[in-house]
């Protein structure tokens, strides 16, 4: 949440029940979104991997919310 508002990003991040957490980003800067893409690779746990994928333009996001836990 602390990232989200400082780098002004819309979307929503949620843990996964596989344990993975999912993200979605968007931001009318891409730069905001290159940078916290960057943070999320250092962590702040333990981070395996990060994919970032370019996502379809039909939904945007309003703001931004967590959710701790995910089915689909």
């Amino acid at each position: 949440m602390r990232l989200a508002r400082e780098y002004h990003l819309r979307g929503e991040v949620w843990n996964s029940l596989d344990g993975t957490v999912g993200a979605v980003l968007q931001s009318e800067n891409g730069g905001n979104l290159d940078r916290a893409v960057g943070l999320l690779k250092r962590g702040p746990g333990r981070v395996d991997e990060v994919e970032a994928l370019k996502a379809p333009d039909d939904v945007l996001y309003d703001g931004f919310s967590v959710s701790y836990k995910r089915i689909a």
